[in-house]
């Protein structure tokens, strides 16, 4: 496999992998309470605490994880 091509992969792969966890915390993001997505990082990263950070972890998190 060309080194060129192991590059344009590892790139294609990176990019996509960006893109989905950009999509899964703008999920987390949006609803019927919009939280800023800074607030859902902290929430799922430092347990921030606050009515927004339970709608995070207690509402929102268990959906997409569930099926």
């Amino acid at each position: 496999m060309p080194a060129a091509f192991r590059t344009r992969r590892v790139l294609a792969t990176s990019a996509a992998l960006v893109a989905l966890l950009l999509a899964v915390l703008l999920s987390l993001a949006v609803g019927a309470r919009p939280v800023a997505p800074s607030t859902v990082l902290d929430a799922l990263l430092h347990g921030a605490t606050g009515d927004d950070a339970e709608v995070v972890r207690q509402l929102r998190v268990p959906g997409p994880s569930s099926g």
